[in-house]
């Protein structure tokens, strides 16, 4: 327990906040970053499996109703095991479907003015959320969950919860909780 909560404080230490991964408006290109109001991490190591559930809330400084799209790397060999999105005071679970029929159903969704997300594999290790609507100066909340086994070498384990954006606009995170 203590090595575990001792890991997690080191990372948070030596690295800035503003460097987790980003959230930008529009479906087609690289919009205006949107806020990060919120992020909790909360992971669970036993023998070498981590389970890593992050929950975030984003806001919309926008005076229209936008797509969020955010971009984020999980650890190389990480699987993506949960997927929350809130609606109002509701709590709507995600189903894990092949990549194309995702893609179409979200789309036939947003069409339907429903509220959809859609998590994404881009590269080996890189990962596109899409949500949908924005409410104009609103927010919205999302957890996702993902797992990995930890390389051990000569009885220790290596965690690590990346906070690397690669934007060339500063990430503003209002709350950052990693436990």
């Amino acid at each position: 327990m203590f090595l575990r909560c001792l890991v997690v404080c080191l990372l948070a230490a030596s690295v800035p906040c503003d460097a987790i991964g980003f959230m930008f408006t529009g479906a087609g290109g690289r919009g205006d970053l949107m806020e990060i109001t919120s992020v909790e991490a909360t992971v669970d190591i036993h023998d070498r499996l981590s389970v890593t559930r992050v929950d975030q809330v984003f806001r919309n400084p926008h005076n229209a109703i936008l797509e969020g799209v955010y971009e984020f790397v999980l650890p190389r060999g990480a699987v993506i095991t949960d997927l929350v999105l809130w609606v109002g005071d509701r709590r709507v679970q995600g189903t894990i479907v092949e990549k194309e029929q995702g893609r179409q159903v979200y789309e036939d969704i947003v069409s339907r003015q429903i509220d959809p997300a859609l998590v994404e594999q881009v590269a080996e290790d890189r990962f596109r959320l899409s949500v949908f609507p924005f409410e104009a100066l609103g927010s919205r909340r999302v957890e996702l969950e993902y797992m990995q086994l930890l390389d051990a070498r000569e009885g220790l384990q290596k965690y690590v919860f990346p906070l690397a954006a690669e934007t060339q606009q500063p990430v503003s995170v209002g709350l950052l909780t990693l436990r």
